[in-house]
Order: structure tokens, then sequence, then C-alpha cells
């Protein structure tokens, strides 16, 4: 079988602790795939992803996606076939369902920029969040239970403070399971689970494990 070249890419492993098999998650993306690389055999990851194309003078359409892939035959890899062609204006994440392991990446020539979010606001016990941004693709991820995805506009129906105030609210209470994971639990962020947000305006996201 012809593989499909891959493009250059900017990889940024997740600067905290979040790496904790051998290999460390990879995510590769080519012309209309994403890879996840370093599952163990058998293993699962969530993988997010926005992207922005110009398609008329002065229209942009924004794809969003979100998918649980799995490593179906033990090698510890695990495919997203797209069905498209994937833009260099786009940011991927990857989480990896039992361990929390994660990865970020951008296609080359396309910058990948963090959201200039202090990571410590992010703690235990928390039951939402508050960011100064007005479109975000929210994901949370709790090691070996599942993932829960929602796309959060500011003063829309998932903006927890319901106010058009230059933020953005999600509570992890209205946050949709992904794949054949249970509805999200109650109560608010455990240490070790993982957040991930993307801004689709900005193109930033966001990436950090909830400490104590």
């Amino acid at each position: 079988m012809s593989r499909l070249p891959l493009l250059a890419l900017a990889i940024v492993l997740i600067s905290l602790p979040l790496a904790s098999t051998a290999r460390g998650l990879e995510l590769q993306v080519s012309d209309e795939s994403a890879t996840v690389l370093g599952l163990a055999a058998g293993g699962r990851a969530v993988v997010v992803s926005v992207w922005r194309e110009r398609v008329l003078d002065a229209a942009t359409r924004v794809t969003r996606i979100q998918e649980v892939v799995e490593d179906f035959d033990g090698d510890g890899v695990a495919v997203l076939l797209t069905g498209a062609p994937i833009p260099t204006s786009s940011l991927w994440i990857a989480v990896e369902l039992t361990t929390g392991d994660a990865a970020v990446v951008a296609p080359g020539g396309y910058r990948l920029r963090t959201i200039g979010t202090d990571p410590r606001q992010f703690r235990r016990g928390l039951a939402r969040i508050t960011v100064e941004r007005t479109d975000l693709e929210v994901l949370a991820v709790r090691p070996g239970v599942g993932a829960w995805y929602q796309s959060v506009s500011d003063g829309g129906d998932n903006d927890d403070d319901g106010e058009a105030d230059g933020t953005v609210t999600p509570a992890l209470a209205s946050l949709q399971a992904l794949g054949d994971s249970p509805p999200i639990p109650l109560g608010g962020f455990e240490t070790g689970d993982i957040l991930a947000a993307i801004d689709v305006r900005a193109m930033e996201l966001l990436a950090v494990r909830i400490a104590d």
C-alpha cells in the first residue's frame, strides 16, 4: 500500500509531565489523515482539530473534528482518516485515554501558538473555567474514565455565565461524551485530568494536566 507523504510538522509535546508511556505519544498529520503513535497495544486516543480555510474572497470555512481512534492491530498506532485534504492552517491535539499522554501539532509552515493563560489557574475541584476568548473548542479527559467535548461561544447556550462579555465559561457538566465514554462525572476536575482547548478565531491552543 502506498503511503501519503507526510507534511513537514512543527511538533510540540505538552511541557507539563504528560508523557508516561515508554515511547511517548506522537501525532503526525498527512494529506488526508492524522496518525497517533506511541499508544499501548490496543490503546485509544481522542483527536481534536480545528481547520480554517479561505473558500471565497471574503469567506472562511471552519472545520471541527473530534474523534476517538483505536489501535486495532496492536502496533501502537491509530489512524484518523479525514476524507478531505488537511489545510496548513489547522491545529491538532491528541490525548491517550488511559494514561493522559498528550501531543499537539501544527502542519509545517503554520505557527503553533498557545493561549496566554496561566495553567495554574486550572486546579482540582473547579467545576467550570473562564478564559478570555470568544470561541473555544473544549476537551476534557479523565484518564481511564473517558473524554468529553463541547464548542463554546461567548454568550451562547454553552457559555455558563450567559453573557457576551469577552470571555467563555465552559462548565464541565455541559461537555458531551465522546465515543463510548460515560456521561461526564459530576463535580469538578480531579488531579490528573487533562484540559485542552483550541481558540477557533485566533488559532491558539491550551493543554494542561490538572494539579492539586
